[in-house]
């Protein structure tokens, strides 16, 4: 699914040096600010704060910025969305994603590998913003990496991440937050990057009660990316051991007694690349702190032929060695 500024969900954006000011003062060729702010719903103040000389405004609400884009549209007959969208400096209250780069699309291996993050071993939070964890600095490296690749089409070089564990901001253009224990790495995303997932259908909260699905445009995207999507759902969620790959998640009964629906959606995406996994079954049952009774729910890939198959046509990182000795 691709984001365009017509189609992204509302947040605050600055535009590069002085294009507010300009769109603005172009509005005012053809009608008065105080008209067009009573017939747009645009506080007067708001536009006039982009022309002060002191204490200048300098984000705008997406919805805002549309308002006077089409506006604009209508009077000039020109398309200002696609110049607007290679003038975008940031995204974010706080320019929390800095020069992005539209569409921005997740129906591509980097989506893809992003939503199985998220959906594994992450959430988005109930406030909105984005959370992954691992043991594992390097799949740590390898989210933010990616996330700065959907976003703003950036590379980060590897000198750019080495003392990422040292340091609690990552500079990236994506604004990200490390924090670590002994144990586990935790990584967080603004609510800007949470916007984004809402309206891909994640929702928020946590997975035992959401029970979340993958997107419907997972399964009818190509094949690699159906590959690179249970690439991250083995590494993230994967036990390897000796003759079969198990993957298990978690439900609460207050939900409903059927497979979470994630499992079922791994079962089709492996038939799609013609791999047989198991049915959903219920692998224990176990009661959380509050005594809420919960089902660890699991799907199997056994069989040599199946085993051979993952190991030839997917890329699982530091599981490869395990899943070549299956």
């Amino acid at each position: 699914m691709k984001f365009y500024l017509y189609n992204a969900p509302e947040d605050y954006m600055k535009l590069d040096n002085e294009l507010i000011k300009v769109l603005i003062q172009n509005v005012s060729r053809y009608v008065s600010l105080q008209k067009f702010s009573e017939k747009n719903g645009i506080k007067i103040y708001k536009l006039l704060k982009f022309s002060c000389k002191k204490n200048r405004r300098r984000n705008i609400l997406i919805s805002e910025l549309r308002r006077i884009l089409d506006f604009l549209i209508e009077k000039e007959n020109k398309n200002l969305y696609k110049f607007v969208e290679n003038n975008v400096f940031s995204i974010g209250r706080f320019q929390t994603i800095l020069k992005p780069i539209f569409p921005i699309d997740f129906a591509t291996s980097y989506g893809a590998s992003i939503l199985a993050d998220i959906l594994t071993d992450g959430a988005l939070c109930t406030k909105g913003d984005v959370m992954y964890s691992n043991r594992n600095v390097k799949e740590i490296i390898n989210n933010i990496k990616v996330m700065n690749l959907i976003f703003c089409n950036k590379r980060i070089e590897k000198e750019e991440l080495e003392d990422v564990l040292k340091e609690s901001r990552i500079k990236c253009k994506v604004y990200s937050y490390i924090k670590s224990n002994n144990l586990v790495h935790y990584l967080k995303y603004p609510v800007s990057i949470g916007n984004y997932l809402k309206l891909l259908g994640i929702p928020s909260g946590r997975r035992v009660y959401t029970d979340p699905f993958i997107p419907t445009f997972v399964f009818s995207s190509s094949l690699e990316i159906q590959k690179r999507f249970l690439e991250r759902v083995i590494i993230n969620e994967g036990y390897v051991k000796p003759n079969i790959i198990t993957i298990m998640h978690s439900k609460d009964c207050s939900v409903d007694n059927k497979p979470p629906k994630l499992l079922e959606g791994y079962r089709k995406l492996f038939n799609n690349i013609d791999i047989k996994a198991g049915r959903s079954h219920v692998n224990h049952i176990y009661y959380s702190k509050e005594g809420s009774k919960r089902l660890a729910w699991a799907i199997h890939i056994t069989g040599r032929q199946n085993l051979d198959k993952i190991r030839d046509k997917l890329n699982l990182n530091d599981k490869q060695n395990s899943i070549c000795k299956l």
